[in-house]
C-alpha cells in the first residue's frame, strides 16, 4: 500500500482547500488544489533527482497550457485550432518516454481546462496557481532527499543480485522464463537509474563507481545463469545463498560474502565462478573491479535527443499527433456548437482516452466510461449530502488518499477516483456551482467524449492498430541479430547493451500484444497468432547468452559464416514484417554441428512459425 503518497497527496490536494476556506478564497485555493493533483499523478520515480523531473518538466507545461487555453476561452474556432495546434506536439512527444508523454498529457489538459473554464483573476494567476500546486507536491516530495540520498541506487542493484538469486533454482524448469523476464527488467531499470547519476557524479563518487562495477558483474552473472539453464546444469551448492547474501550488503552498503568453494567444471560453472569472485572483489571496493563504463556510452541529455529526433522522423509518431489533434478538434468543434455547460469535459475526456502511447483506445474508452459512470455517481451524492464548509476538506482528504493508492492499480479505479475529486475541485473553482447536476452533465460529456474517441481515434485508424504489433516484432528480429553479432566478441560493454537492448524489444512486443488481444477481432486474433514467435524469439536469446557464455569459457567458437548467416535471416525477417510481405523468401538457413545448433534449429522455427502466420492473415 503506497501510504507515503497517499498521506502527501491529502496534504497537498486538500490542505489548500482547508486554508482556502479559512481564508475566503476558496476558488484560488482549489486551482492551486488542481496543479497539485495533476502534479501527483506523475509515476514515481526511485532517484529523487527523478523525480523532481518527472515533476518540473509536466508542470510547466502545464502552466503554459492553461496559459494557452485561457487566451482563446470562448472564442469559438479560434479555440479549436490552437487546442489542434497543442494536441499535435502532445501525441508527437507522447512517444518518446514516460516524462515526456506526461509533459504532452498536461499540457493538453490544461489547455483544455483554460478553454473551457472561466478562470478567476487576471491572465496570469492561474498558471501561478497551478505552479504553486507543483511545487507543494514538490516540497513534500523531495522531504526526505537529504536522508536518503542514494539509497535507491543501492535498492536498484540489490534487487538485479536478488533476482539472479531467484532464478537460479529455477535453471531448466519451468519457472525460468518468468523469472528471467525479472532479471531483465532489473537489470534494465538498474542502468538506467545508474546511468542518469554518471551524468553526474560518475568519476567523482566512489559509491557510484562500486555500484557500476557491481552492475557489471551483475550482467555476467545473470548470462551465466542463462546458460546454466540452457545447460540444464543445476547451480554449484551454496551459490543462491552467496547471491542473496550480495544482495543484502549491496542494500545495506554494508557487510562482506564469503564464497563457496567452487571448482572449474562445465563452461557454464567457470562463468559461473568467474563472475561471483568479480562481484565480491566490486563489493570490496578492489581497484581491479572497476569497470570501464556503465554499459551505455550515451547520457541522459544525449539519449533525449536522439529519442526527440527519431520521434519526429517517425510516420507512426506523426500519426499518432494527427489522430489526437483530429479528435480533440472534432470534440471542441462540438462543445462550440451544441453548448452543452461547461462541456470542457468532452475533449478533456478526449485526451485522456486518446493518448496513443498509454495501451489500446478502444479498452480505455470502455473503461472511461464505467469509471466515469460510477465516479459522477458517488460525486452527486456527496455535492447533495455534504454541506459546503469545512467538510468539503474533509471529503477531498479521503478522496485524495484514495486517488493515490487506486491509480497505480489500474485505469478503471484511477477514473472511478480522479472523476469525483475533479468534480468537487471544479464545483469549488466556480463563482456559479451548479450543484448535483453537474455530475449528470459530467456523465453524459464523458460518453460523448468516449464516442469521439472509439469512432475517430480507434475505428478509422485500422491500419495503426495492424502494424504497432508487427513493428515491435520487426525491431525484436533485429535487436536478436544484434545479440548474436556482439554475444562470441570480447568487447563486455557491447555484449551488455545488446542483450539489455533484445530485453527492452521483447517487453515491447510482448506488451503490444497483450493490448491487441483486448481488441475485438480481428485484431485479437491476429495478436494470438503472434504470441508463438514471442516465445520462440525469448528462447533464441536465452541459446545465443549460453552459447556465448561457453565460448568464452572454454567451448569452440562458431564459424563466422555461421553466424552471419543466422543474422541474416533474422534481419530479413525483419525487412518481411515491415514490408508487409508474405515471408517466403530468406537466405538459406546453415545447418552447424556445435555451439549454434539450437539456434540455427529455433530460428528455423521462427521462420516457419511466421511464415504459416502471415499465410493464413493475408
Amino acid at each position: 500500500m503506497p501510504w507515503a503518497a497517499a498521506g502527501r497527496a491529502v496534504v497537498v490536494i486538500a490542505g489548500p482547500v482547508a486554508a482556502g476556506l479559512a481564508m475566503g478564497r476558496t476558488a484560488e485555493a482549489a486551482m492551486v488544489s488542481t496543479g497539485a493533483m495533476m502534479s501527483s499523478a506523475v509515476p514515481a520515480a526511485e532517484t529523487y533527482r527523478r523525480r523532481a523531473v518527472n515533476i518540473v518538466c509536466p508542470q510547466l507545461a502545464n502552466a503554459l497550457g492553461l496559459l494557452l487555453g485561457g487566451r482563446v476561452h470562448d472564442h469559438g474556432w479560434v479555440t479549436v485550432g490552437v487546442l489542434c495546434a497543442i494536441g499535435l506536439p502532445a501525441g508527437l512527444i507522447s512517444t518518446i518516454g514516460a516524462v515526456s508523454s506526461m509533459t504532452g498529457m498536461t499540457a493538453l489538459v490544461s489547455s483544455v481546462m483554460g478553454a473551457g473554464l472561466p478562470m478567476p483573476g487576471p491572465w496570469w494567476q492561474p498558471p501561478a496557481l497551478f505552479l504553486l500546486g507543483g511545487l507543494l507536491t514538490l516540497l513534500f516530495t523531495m522531504a526526505a532527499w537529504p536522508v536518503r540520498r542514494g539509497r535507491a541506487e543501492r535498492v536498484a542493484v540489490a534487487e538485479v543480485y536478488r533476482a539472479i538469486a531467484t532464478s537460479l533454482p529455477l535453471a531448466g524448469s519451468a519457472g525460468w522464463a518468468a523469472a528471467r523476464t525479472a532479471v531483465m527488467s532489473a537489470l534494465a531499470h538498474a542502468h538506467d537509474v545508474l546511468l542518469l547519476c554518471r551524468s553526474r557524479h560518475y568519476g567523482r563518487r566512489p559509491e557510484q563507481a562500486r555500484l557500476l562495477a557491481l552492475l557489471d558483474a551483475a550482467d555476467a552473472l545473470a548470462e551465466s545463469a542463462t546458460a546454466l539453464h540452457r545447460g540444464r546444469t543445476p547451480p554449484p551448492a551454496g551459490t543462491t545463498e552467496a547471491i542473496g547474501a550480495l544482495a543484502d550488503a549491496v542494500g545495506t552498503g554494508r557487510g562482506r560474502v564469503r564464497l563457496p568453494g567452487l571448482r572449474p567444471g562445465t563452461p557454464e560453472e567457470r562463468a559461473l565462478r568467474a563472475a561471483l569472485h568479480r562481484a565480491t572483489a566490486a563489493l570490496a571496493d578492489a581497484p581491479a573491479a572497476r569497470p570501464g563504463g556503465t554499459g551505455d556510452s550515451a547520457l541522459p541529455a544525449g539519449r533525449a535527443a536522439d529519442a526527440v529526433r527519431r520521434a519526429f522522423a517517425d510516420p507512426a509518431s506523426w500519426r499518432y499527433g494527427i489522430r489526437l489533434a483530429l479528435c480533440i478538434g472534432c470534440a471542441q468543434a462540438l462543445v462550440s456548437v451544441i453548448g452543452v455547460p461547461r462541456s470542457y469535459w468532452i475533449p478533456l475526456t478526449v485526451a485522456f482516452v486518446v493518448k496513443p502511447d498509454m495501451g489500446s483506445v478502444f479498452v480505455r474508452a470502455l473503461l472511461r466510461a464505467l469509471g466515469t459512470f460510477a465516479g459522477a455517481a458517488v460525486a452527486a451524492v456527496l455535492l447533495v449530502v455534504v454541506p459546503q464548509g469545512g467538510w468539503d476538506a474533509l471529503v477531498l482528504a479521503l478522496l485524495a488518499a484514495a486517488l493515490a493508492i487506486a491509480s497505480p492499480r489500474g485505469y478503471l479505479l484511477q477514473t472511478m477516483t480522479l472523476t469525483p475529486v475533479l468534480l468537487l475541485l471544479l464545483e469549488l473553482e466556480t463563482p456559479r456551482p451548479m450543484g448535483p447536476q453537474l455530475a449528470g452533465f459530467r456523465l453524459l460529456d464523458s460518453l460523448i467524449g468516449c464516442a469521439i474517441a472509439l469512432v475517430l481515434g480507434y475505428a478509422l485508424w485500422p491500419g495503426d492498430r495492424r502494424t504497432r504489433a508487427e513493428a515491435r516484432l520487426a525491431d525484436t528480429a533485429e535487436a536478436v541479430a544484434d545479440h548474436l553479432a556482439a554475444a562470441f566478441g570480447t568487447d563486455r560493454t557491447r555484449r551488455s547493451v545488446r542483450l539489455r537492448a533484445t530485453g527492452h524489444r521483447l517487453s515491447a512486443f510482448r506488451t503490444s500484444l497483450q493490448q491487441a488481444l483486448a481488441e475485438p477481432p480481428p485484431v485479437s486474433t491476429r495478436a494470438a497468432a503472434w504470441q508463438p514467435l514471442a516465445t520462440s524469439l525469448e528462447r533464441m536469446t536465452d541459446l545465443i547468452t549460453a552459447a556465448g557464455v561457453q565460448a568464452r569459457h572454454g567451448a569452440p567458437h562458431p564459424a563466422p559464416d555461421e553466424t552471419a548467416g543466422i543474422e541474416a535471416c533474422l534481419r530479413a525477417l525483419a525487412d518481411t514484417v515491415r514490408g508487409g510481405r508474405p515471408h517466403t523468401e530468406t537466405p538459406p538457413l546453415p545447418r552447424p554441428d556445435g555451439t549454434l545448433t539450437d539456434v540455427a534449429a529455433e530460428a528455423r522455427t521462427v521462420s516457419t512459425i511466421l511464415n504459416r502466420t502471415t499465410k493464413s492473415h493475408r
